[in-house]
């Protein structure tokens, strides 16, 4: 992180702070560059018009603005900074469009960062937050206006027992409001305080405060309301992995989701609002990028599980420190705030506006059309061995909506089937045209090469992994990969089971299908072959999560175990996987292995732990994560452990449970027996709530989303 926003008990004097904060943000944040431009794709933010104020500032801004639900105060918005003066005092102007800004109230207070604000009323009554200048750096509450008892031109001000590490963040909540900030322990540690108002004493009445030490922020965490379902967005840079934006929600502030992160870094807190108005994206966040330029950067999303890579917006501004965003909903305006990087560091103000419908609002206009049928059947990988078209595909497709299927090509060691590639491209084609949705099913298959090559009885054999490791030559890899998906494309399939990620460590997975037993030739070998994949049409799988170089076992055939710490695992056998998402993988596939060292209780493929939370939320990983086989001997045999005897009912419950943990697509047995049970016992969960709409929403969205990017769903 950078120095200019560590404000620690080391900076026992305002003086001391003051230099270093503009000192080094003059050092590290030069102007914008004359090349730099705007850009926009489809979907994204776009500038409409900027205002540049003489008002100057020695940090970011903040920004209180409007909600279509917030009562109408005739504000779109209030802006507040800290001055360039030698006190750095607090100062707040206030504006009735959104651009034009005037009446400045300039307090006698000095802040070491940027305020937070916030308004309630009619009638109008303004608060900041701020971190003090005292020796302890101690947070501060100023109140404005009548809900306060504050008389006409005055304020009250209450000193918190309390210290940040920098600047708070703010939002209405409820009949009060919450104060989040990034605490002074080690780990800087998020805190959250309700408080409300009160016409006696203080001005304030404080709850009780919760400490949050899952989360630890580098630098201000951002608050924001969703009126529409009350939901809190709490947002901020993380601590590990340092200066990762992150995001959790909460619908009490008091318990909390696990973090997630958007695959972005920034120099400074992010700034995140939600709106309600349903014409527009819901959520929205800005920040200040680590480029040279510190560009500032915009992201938003209709739905807060997931935050799209493709409608960010780089603009063509600089921040002095971090932005501030909003919308003014009684005008209706988006708005961006920050400083200049001009030697003045002049206040700017922007209004953005979408270019087109985004990609995922596009998505949600389709997932809103399909019904609970439909939206389960998403979710379901159906096995498929036959010679042909059969009534067991018919019924999955026509009857359950079953909208993938994993192709073998042998049943238990028996023959080819079907016999010929061109057997196998009919069946595909005939699969696809028979959907509800014709066109439109995930085909898949396991050709890795070596042990694993389904397509070999077409073909003629292929190489492993650990022999083309061997060449010495990831274009060999890569060759291999692009071959192998000519072969699919030209059969009908559009995702390939590889490539493994597993780091061979002498366990019980067998050593050719693994690359090498060091992470760097791993994910070297690795991205080459998924590379050659993508490249050429066919998503590619990263697995085994969270990797089986290590296991006891197969856990095809038992239920094995990973005896590695946090910390071997860390080093080893998760880094192939975080170093491979910036190839944007089609999917994971997370595998039945016991991992005592992260959770003690379930199987990786069950645990909400090693998916949602490390593998989403630690590795930032937002694509389709889907199931081993839901048939394999290692999850019956935990299943039995649990109470589930017969294999059928095992099955069905286990489906439910993994989706639970976090998996998004079901891959589900052979036997037309064991994908009924499924089917049914993943209808019975939605039906009663034990999983619940957005979470299924949430599942299909992405499964959609990969539909689309293979050109398999064509949306308006």
């Amino acid at each position: 992180m950078h120095s200019y926003h560590r404000v620690g008990k080391s900076l026992v004097a305002a003086g001391i702070l003051v230099v270093a904060l503009v000192v080094a943000l003059v050092a590290v944040v030069p102007s914008i560059p004359a090349e730099a431009t705007q850009r926009t794709a489809s979907g994204a933010a776009v500038e409409q018009s900027k205002v540049i104020l003489r008002d100057t500032s020695s940090d970011g801004p903040a920004l209180w603005t409007s909600n279509p639900s917030t009562p109408h105060l005739g504000l779109a918005s209030v802006l507040a900074w800290i001055g360039t003066d030698a006190g750095h005092s607090l100062n707040i102007m206030q504006s009735s469009d959104g651009v034009t800004y005037g009446g400045k109230v300039t307090f006698a207070e000095s802040s070491a960062t940027r305020p937070a604000v916030a308004a309630q009323g009619p009638p109008t009554t303004i608060v900041l937050a701020w971190t003090g200048t005292d020796a302890n750096h101690s947070l501060n509450l100023l109140c404005q206006g009548s809900a306060c008892g504050a008389s006409a031109g005055s304020f009250k001000k209450l000193t918190l027992n309390e210290t940040s590490f920098t600047s708070p963040a703010l939002v209405r909540f409820g009949n009060g409001f919450l104060l989040a900030w990034a605490g002074t322990d080690a780990n800087h540690s998020l805190n959250i305080l309700p408080f409300s108002l009160t016409t006696s004493g203080s001005g304030f009445q404080l709850g009780t405060k919760s400490i949050l030490r899952q989360f630890g922020s580098v630098s201000m965490p951002s608050l924001a309301l969703n009126p529409l379902n009350n939901q809190l967005l709490l947002s901020w840079a993380a601590t590990s992995p340092a200066n990762q934006l992150a995001f959790a929600t909460s619908s009490d502030g008091v318990s909390w989701s696990q973090a997630q992160t958007l695959g972005e870094t920034s120099a400074v807190g992010p700034s995140g609002f939600a709106v309600a108005d349903t014409t527009m994206p819901t959520y929205w966040m800005a920040w200040t990028g680590t480029n040279v330029a510190h560009s500032v950067s915009v992201r938003f999303t209709p739905n807060v599980s997931q935050w799209p890579l493709s409608n960010k917006t780089t603009l063509g501004e600089a921040a002095f420190g971090g932005p501030a965003l909003g919308y003014g909903g009684n005008v209706g305006q988006t708005l961006l705030a920050w400083t200049g990087t001009d030697s003045a560091h002049h206040l700017n103000i922007a209004t953005l506006t979408t270019a087109t419908p985004t990609l995922d609002q596009r998505i949600d206009t389709y997932i809103a059309g399909l019904s609970t049928t439909q939206l389960i059947g998403q979710t379901l990988m159906m096995s498929v061995c036959t010679a042909s078209y059969n009534a067991n595909i018919d019924q999955a497709l026509k009857q359950w909506d079953v909208g993938s299927a994993i192709i073998y090509t042998s049943c238990n060691g028996g023959p080819t089937e079907p016999p010929t590639a061109a057997g196998l491209q009919q069946l595909d084609q005939t699969m696809q045209s028979n959907a509800n949705h014709a066109g439109s099913l995930l085909l898949g298959i396991d050709e890795e090469g070596g042990t694993v090559d389904r397509l070999a009885p077409y073909f003629g054999p292929t190489p492993s992994a650990r022999q083309l490791a061997a060449t010495g030559n990831p274009q060999n890899a890569y060759a291999q990969a692009q071959t192998d998906a000519g072969r699919m494309s030209s059969l009908g399939l559009n995702v390939d089971f590889a490539p493994v990620v597993d780091v061979d460590q002498g366990g019980g997975e067998g050593p050719s299908r693994m690359f090498g037993t060091t992470v760097g030739t791993v994910t070297t070998y690795a991205g080459a072959f998924l590379s050659g994949l993508q490249q050429h049409g066919v998503a590619g799988t990263l697995k085994h999560w969270p990797g089986l170089g290590a296991a006891t076992g197969n856990p095809d055939n038992t239920l094995p175990t990973i005896n590695q710490s946090q910390a071997q695992m860390n080093a080893i056998d998760f880094p192939p996987f975080g170093a491979l998402l910036y190839q944007q993988p089609g999917m994971i596939m997370v595998t039945t292995v016991m991992v005592p060292a992260f959770d003690s209780h379930s199987p990786a493929i069950l645990s909400s732990t090693l998916v949602t939370g490390i593998l989403r939320g630690q590795l930032g990983y937002q694509g389709v994560v889907i199931t081993d086989a839901l048939g394999a001997q290692g999850l019956l045999i935990y299943m039995k452990q649990q109470g589930y005897s017969d294999p059928t009912q095992a099955i069905a419950e286990a489906s439910v449970r993994a989706f639970l943990a976090g998996d998004d697509l079901l891959l589900c047995p052979l036997a037309q027996t064991d994908l009924q049970a499924v089917v049914t016992a993943m209808t019975q969960a939605v039906a009663s709530g034990r999983i619940s709409q957005a979470q299924l929403h949430a599942a299909v969205h992405r499964i959609i989303r990969l539909k689309v990017e293979l050109g398999l769903i064509a949306l308006p």
